[in-house]
């Protein structure tokens, strides 16, 4: 069960080593519609339809995160139904049905919500549901008799949550490779991004197997919670639900793109004028903020058409001048000796895009006061010499352990060396970049890595390894040699 679910430490191990931090999940804005509501009637032409006098009930619960999650029960049993919406304005929404939309307007003095099908001109009325629950749908439906698809749309690894449905593709990866499937006949099959990652499991009503390993799960909101450990487990949505989720996501994207930016003001000499921050770098759906990575960087326009370009990290820096152009409408050339880069201005955000060929590209952001460079760090903390004598030496990344699953550097593709020098000063070489660090040794056998004035991590040393703890993750750090 643990192999299977190994394919999530390499996930976490290439956040982690790329941009310093998970994913997270969006936080959602709250809105007047979360909550439980009831169909009270639909018009169709002529004909009226008064939900409950036809003894059928249909239930939706509103999300935050955007999901509704629908619920029809009537005498003949019970059916589900994903829908998602959009607050489009004050007393206004869009609901949508796959990826249909359905405008909606909702009356504050009745307390209903009449939805509107556009083409076929049905009129659907919804009313709050006071002092009613959503009845059980566990109870109402077994999903024993069809086979079942999941996708995962969490993991906890050491206690620590992270959103899957933000994770996966931010990693550039497909959520659709990350499921489980049940059979009636108590089969299935459970993947975590590709077939080597994954395998034929069984099932009973309270236990997935795979490869002889047991692990139990329970069945709540229709969700499976698979529990490796008290601290360890993973959490998947039905196959319909994440759908509706993907496709809201979708949607939210296009609106934002087609939405007019307010009071668009054309980029000019005198707009762009000024020193600007280089805040993030973003590839591929990852962002790496700079200043995280112990970077800073600036670049100032003048109105002569030449940008100073300046950028320190540690005690290094580097300066340059470049040559700009305004070519149109809110778009800016810089003209460099490797080529030209493009860049986009924003007036709704006031940032700056950058692209950059092969590199993804830059996000700059005005800068409140000239950016000064940062001042030159004091001399390294330099540890004991009777305490540090064991340490002075080449480290190597050699393995990582979560979740009680130990894979090596090799199967994750990354290398990472760190040379601790006698005199408090270090070499940290990842995948073949290298920086200067600072180090140190404390009474509680811990030790700090610095850039400069940056604090970047903590190691701890046990008398054989250095290991490095983040996440949840523990990388271990082997003497060369040894």
């Amino acid at each position: 069960m643990k192999r299977i679910l190994s394919l999530t430490l390499a996930l976490l191990l290439t956040v982690l080593l790329g941009t310093a931090g998970a994913p997270v999940a969006r936080a959602e804005e709250d809105n007047l519609y979360v909550g439980l509501w009831l169909f009270v009637s639909q018009q169709d032409g002529d004909t009226l339809t008064l939900y409950e006098e036809a003894g059928l009930r249909v239930y939706l619960d509103f999300r935050p995160n955007g999901l509704i999650y629908g619920l029809a029960v009537s005498d003949n049993g019970a059916k589900e139904e994903y829908l998602t919406y959009i607050v489009t304005g004050e007393n206004a929404l869009t609901l949508y049905e796959d990826g249909h939309p359905m405008p909606g307007v909702y009356d504050p003095a009745t307390g209903i919500i009449t939805v509107t099908e556009e083409e076929s001109g049905v009129v659907t009325r919804i009313r709050r549901a006071v002092d009613l629950q959503m009845p059980d749908a566990e109870s109402l439906i077994d999903r024993t008799q069809a086979e079942q698809t999941y996708y995962v749309c969490s993991m906890t690894s050491d206690g620590t949550a992270y959103d899957m449905l933000t994770f996966v593709p931010a990693l550039g990866m497909d959520l659709h490779d990350f499921y489980l499937t049940l059979r009636p006949d108590g089969t299935g099959y459970m993947q975590f991004g590709s077939q080597e990652d994954g395998g034929d499991i069984t099932w009973t009503a309270t236990e997935i197997t795979a490869e002889g390993e047991s692990a139990p799960y329970t069945r709540e909101g229709g969700h499976i919670l698979l529990t490796i450990d008290e601290d360890n487990g993973a959490e998947f949505a039905p196959k319909a639900e994440v759908e509706a989720l993907l496709q809201l996501e979708e949607i939210r994207k296009d609106s934002a793109a087609a939405a007019p930016a307010d009071s668009p003001q054309p980029l000019t000499m005198d707009i762009l004028t000024g020193t600007w921050n280089i805040a993030r770098m973003e590839m591929e759906g990852i962002s790496l903020s700079l200043s995280a990575l112990g970077m800073e960087a600036t670049m100032t326009f003048s109105p002569d058409g030449t940008i100073e370009a300046f950028m320190q990290m540690g005690d290094s820096s580097d300066s340059s001048t470049m040559a700009f152009e305004i070519t149109e409408e809110n778009v800016l050339v810089i003209h460099e000796e490797e080529g030209d880069a493009t860049g986009t201005y924003d007036p709704a955000t006031d940032t700056i895009t950058l692209a950059v060929p092969g590199s993804g590209s830059m996000i700059l952001e005005r800068a409140v006061e000239a950016c000064e460079p940062a001042p030159a760090p004091t001399e390294a903390p330099r540890a004991s010499a009777a305490e540090a004598e064991e340490l002075v030496g080449t480290w190597t990344l050699t393995r990582a352990v979560t979740m009680g699953i130990e894979v090596s550097a090799q199967q994750m593709g990354t290398t990472m060396s760190l040379e601790l020098k006698a005199d408090g000063t270090a070499t940290l070489d990842v995948n073949g970049s290298s920086s200067d660090v600072s180090w140190s040794l404390t009474a509680e056998n811990t030790v700090p890595l610095a850039i400069g004035k940056y604090d970047m991590f903590v190691l701890s040393y046990d008398g054989t390894v250095l290991t490095l703890t983040t996440a949840g993750v523990d990388m271990i750090f082997e003497r060369v040699g040894e």
